[in-house]
């Protein structure tokens, strides 16, 4: 073992490029991939003095930041790196990469029965999606902590950091632990269209779509959709698909962007084709699924639950106000 920490610590000092920033994310690769070592007393304590001997001024000690990822729970440890990553991004990356890799121990625990699913779903909406997809057949059993939303997380501080490509993966894993949440497809779509990578957008966005039931899921599928139409140049349908986006939930964002087309396009341009014939050209006229709107009427009336029951009702609620477009 000794060897073997020797040898992992020379590739850290040979990885080393003189850029903090640079090298500790190659670290957090390295100790990803080599956690075992984590719990190696000397080696913890022997890359702490490389760190703190090759970046005196930066590096905060490694133990101190591995105690604080043991003793600390999901939410209190993701509001102290929201707060780090103002000061400290690259820090924060570090310690959230570590802290998920040490959660996905968690995984070889969960036993899920053949008639089961062990997903990271908490809301009463969500909820409602994954039986009105299953049948009663399955049963859902939610795991103890929200990997989903972790995953999420730290999707997020990579996406803020600009590492793109890792930050889709990690959205990926979290669309795995709950597939029925679509505001995490919407991120991800998001940013594929920051990427440049539309075509990856829009059957994200679709998926999503499939799952949108709230106002305020079909008013963020729809403003996507027609980011995607804009970025090829299709105006008419692009203003289109905003203004419906608009109908199911007025935002800033939309507002400025429907107002920036009617001062750069031709007027006539924008209203040429009807909006019903502009979904119905595009098959975007079943959403959200009538099915499941009804579903969920009846899902929510049978609810013993009061907590769920008045969660459902609220969304029920905000569904009349704004599904009937």
């Amino acid at each position: 073992m000794k060897k073997d920490s020797d040898d992992l610590l020379n590739k850290i000092v040979i990885q080393k490029t003189g850029d903090f920033e640079t090298d500790l994310r190659n670290i957090a690769v390295t100790l990803r991939d080599n956690f075992d070592y984590i719990e190696d007393e000397t080696f913890v304590q022997a890359l702490d003095q490389y760190l703190t001997a090759a970046y005196a001024d930066k590096s905060e000690s490694l133990e101190t930041m591995l105690t604080d990822i043991d003793q600390s729970g999901d939410a209190e440890f993701i509001d102290r790196m929201r707060q780090l990553f103002d000061q400290e991004p690259i820090r924060a990356q570090f310690e959230t990469a570590l802290f998920i890799r040490k959660m996905e121990d968690d995984f070889s625990n969960l036993r899920p029965k053949m008639n089961e699913k062990h997903l990271a779903i908490f809301s009463a909406i969500d909820q409602f999606k994954f039986y009105f997809d299953n049948g009663p057949e399955i049963e859902l059993q939610p795991t103890k902590r929200d990997y989903a939303g972790l995953y999420r997380f730290y999707a997020q501080l990579l996406f803020k950091g600009n590492d793109w490509r890792d930050s889709a993966e990690n959205y990926q894993q979290a669309i795995l632990w709950n597939p029925y949440d679509s505001s995490i497809y919407y991120e991800l779509a998001h940013l594929y269209q920051e990427m440049n990578q539309f075509g990856m957008s829009y059957p994200t966005i679709l998926s999503a779509l499939k799952h949108s039931v709230t106002c305020e899921e079909l008013a963020q599928g729809f403003f996507l959709l027609g980011a995607f139409y804009a970025s090829k140049e299709d105006w008419e349908i692009a203003y289109r698909l905003y203004e419906l986006s608009q109908d199911w939930q007025s935002t800033e964002a939309v507002k400025t962007v429907i107002s920036d087309l009617e001062g750069q396009v031709d007027k006539d341009v924008l209203v040429a084709m009807p909006r019903a014939e502009v979904l119905k050209k595009l098959s975007l006229n079943h959403y959200p699924n009538e099915d499941m709107v009804a579903a969920l009427a009846n899902y929510t009336d049978k609810q013993s639950n009061s907590e769920l029951k008045a969660e459902l009702q609220e969304v029920m609620a905000a569904l009349d106000r704004c599904h009937d477009l």
